[in-house]
């Protein structure tokens, strides 16, 4: 598996701690989502793993699009596209 993959999953993480403060101060479900989530995606990525046998150009492919909504994330500040 890519190592570019595993490093989304932790940027996207990362990246959703404001979304959780907008939602509760509570630093113990602040904490606990973050958890969850990192070892939901986990779980995807263990899946996702086991599978690349089968899809032969999944690694290429996957790459692309998680690098493109990482560039978007990090950038959200300077790109006024992402604004409501």
């Amino acid at each position: 598996m890519a190592p570019g993959i595993g490093i989304n999953i932790y940027v996207i993480q990362i990246d959703s701690i404001p979304a959780v403060f907008g939602v509760t101060r509570d630093p113990l479900i602040i904490l606990s989502s973050n958890i969850f989530a990192i070892s939901g995606l986990r779980s995807l990525y263990v899946l996702v793993s086991e599978s690349m046998g089968e899809l032969e150009y999944l690694q290429v492919n996957i790459h692309n699009p998680l690098s493109f909504l990482r560039f978007l994330e990090l950038f959200s500040i300077y790109l006024s596209i992402l604004n409501i």
